[in-house]
């Protein structure tokens, strides 16, 4: 039974590193899609590397960070401009209020 109990919090306390974990995979498809129509297209590649910094800013967001304030200013200003230059378009993003400390 003690080995059960100890596999049960074992399991879970990975469960929880493994989806804390931000989706590089989000950031790096952003920024290969601004690599390719960087050449024929300068507003598509601006959006897609907005959204890539978007999308590591709220991984850091999230996971804690020295500068939650200043992350704060930053998510929401990307959110702005996509949403005033690019009209979504390219994705619907979420304005922030708060970020985690890094303790």
């Amino acid at each position: 039974m003690r080995i059960k109990e100890i596999l049960l919090v074992i399991f879970f306390v990975v469960s929880i590193k493994a989806f804390s974990q931000c989706n590089k995979n989000v950031v790096d498809n952003y920024l290969s899609k601004a690599k390719i129509v960087e050449k024929t297209n300068l507003k598509e590649s601006s959006a897609y590397r907005q959204l890539a910094k978007y999308y590591q800013y709220i991984c850091e967001c999230k996971n804690g960070s020295d500068r939650p304030k200043k992350l704060v200013t930053l998510i929401n200003r990307i959110v702005d401009v996509n949403s005033r230059y690019h009209q979504n378009k390219y994705a619907i993003l979420k304005s922030v209020t708060k970020c985690k400390l890094n303790r």
